[in-house]
């Protein structure tokens, strides 16, 4: 009987590609994978840290994963496990192994080992270095949109910001490598890759010859049967007029950029140690528009940084209003060790964090709808990704290039680019597409067709009618 395993993966997106990662490597030693819920012989969990909230999940997972599972081997990874370490600390009594963060490689090996099996190869054993293994990954099933690392570690010590402190200095894989990678993800069926890193715009920076992010981006578009190319989340310090000209001209490259904003407060971003102005954010902004009018700028924001005053959230959300992002992802500041932030005083209280939360959430929906409602009435090309069912109706599911989630009535198989017409929202964030036919169900027969703009075309009173704000 095969050796069975589990995977549960918090966090990033680099988190992501590490438990893919290893995901590839344990199936191709024999390994049957099961969901999380399963009895299985192996339990893993890769953790986070960039909040107390996260590391909290971490540590309860991995006591729910020994009671899932009283004799299996469970194991934690990643940073929450790195952090505790660092700290001197033992905060996994649940797990039978504890690996911060480490070569991939690395992790199997002591797996294997812990299980009895044999270990194949040379490798890494008793190392955690930072070097990345130059095995490229190949999905054991084809996903139309994967992750791929290019880079690892950061330098920029913001001073809420854990991150430099548990993966270590950036380090980029050379052009090659990725290049390799990414052709093997392609062969694998992959559609469209997403470039990740811990701070993916200072790619190149440690390997000269003039190698960043805007050369890798140009080599990548190059490859044939890459659909689409996607940048996860960018520091406004790396988004120079090179790259935005690259974005621009690369049909590939989706035009959506996750720029990282944090505040729209000048003296809360020196305070941050972010080493930049809202002018100059608004600049790159402003700018990027102008090339791609249709681009999604999407970013993130904290509240609640130690001494924020009822000002200075005032100022972040009067800019954010002002810039207009299609999506914001916010969140409240968490105190991490060895940060300059956990000391500063004095610290939002909690009831009003909450209430700025609050308020800063609602804008960020306004502002997603108000974003998604201009293209209402537009074609729009969408990669379908995933197909769902809702009673006897098929929906197919998938992205724009600009990052709208659409929902269309309709078979359509994984892996196709099919050019819809946006037709209202939905309450779940995401909008209806309209291909031109009625309604298809899994067993191919033609359904009488539907009215795409009635509510009941995708779920009861999930058709929101949105008016102007």
């Amino acid at each position: 009987m095969p050796f069975t395993f589990s995977i549960h993966t918090l966090g990033c997106k680099v988190n992501q590609y590490d438990s893919e990662k290893l995901v590839h490597l344990l199936c191709k030693h024999g390994f049957v994978r099961k969901q999380f819920e399963e009895p299985v012989d192996v339990c893993i969990i890769n953790t986070c840290a960039v909040t107390h909230a996260a590391e909290r999940k971490s540590r309860k997972l991995v006591s729910r994963a020994r009671r899932l599972n009283p004799n299996s081997v469970v194991v934690a990874l990643g940073c929450a496990v790195q952090l505790q370490k660092i700290m001197g600390k033992e905060s996994f009594p649940n797990a039978d192994i504890s690996i911060g963060v480490c070569e991939t490689d690395y992790v199997l090996r002591t797996i294997l080992e812990a299980i009895g099996r044999e270990v194949k190869g040379e490798g890494s054993i008793g190392v955690c270095s930072g070097a990345e293994s130059e095995q490229p990954l190949i999905a054991e099933q084809t996903y139309v949109r994967a992750n791929l690392k290019v880079q690892d570690g950061c330098g920029r010590m913001c001073a809420f910001c854990v991150v430099p402190f548990l993966r270590g200095k950036p380090r980029s894989r050379p052009v090659e490598e990725v290049i390799s990678e990414a052709k093997s993800l392609i062969a694998s069926g992959c559609k469209e890759i997403v470039l990740c890193g811990i701070c993916l715009g200072s790619y190149g920076v440690d390997l000269g010859g003039g190698v960043n992010l805007a050369v890798l981006i140009e080599r990548l578009c190059e490859l044939d049967g890459l659909v689409r190319l996607r940048l996860s989340s960018i520091d406004p310090r790396d988004v120079n007029e090179r790259l935005i000209k690259v974005a621009a001209h690369c049909d590939k490259l989706c035009k959506h950029f996750h720029i990282s904003l944090q505040s729209g407060d000048d003296e809360l971003l020196k305070a941050m140690n972010r080493r930049y102005t809202t002018a100059q954010y608004e600049h790159i902004v402003n700018t990027i528009r102008e090339l791609m009018p249709e681009v999604a700028i999407t970013t993130d924001v904290l509240v609640g940084f130690p001494g924020e005053t009822e000002e200075q959230f005032e100022n972040t959300l009067r800019f954010v209003e002002r810039i207009g992002f299609a999506r914001v992802h916010v969140f409240k500041f968490s105190p991490r060790p060895f940060t300059k932030a956990a000391s500063i005083e004095p610290q939002v209280k909690e009831h009003v964090l909450r209430k700025r939360l609050m308020r800063m959430h609602s804008l960020a929906k306004e502002l997603s709808i108000k974003f998604r409602k201009q293209f209402i009435g537009q074609k729009l090309d969408v990669l379908v990704e995933d197909v769902k069912t809702v009673g006897s109706t098929v929906w197919s599911e998938g992205l724009t290039g600009n990052y709208i989630k659409v929902r269309i009535p309709k078979l359509i198989k994984p892996g196709e680019v099919v050019s819809v017409r946006l037709s209202c929202l939905l309450r779940d964030d995401s909008v209806l597409g309209e291909n031109g036919e009625g309604v298809v169900k899994l067993t191919n027969e033609v359904a009488q067709p539907c009215e795409l703009y009635h509510p009941i075309a995708w779920k009861r009173n999930q058709c929101e009618e949105v008016g102007e704000r």
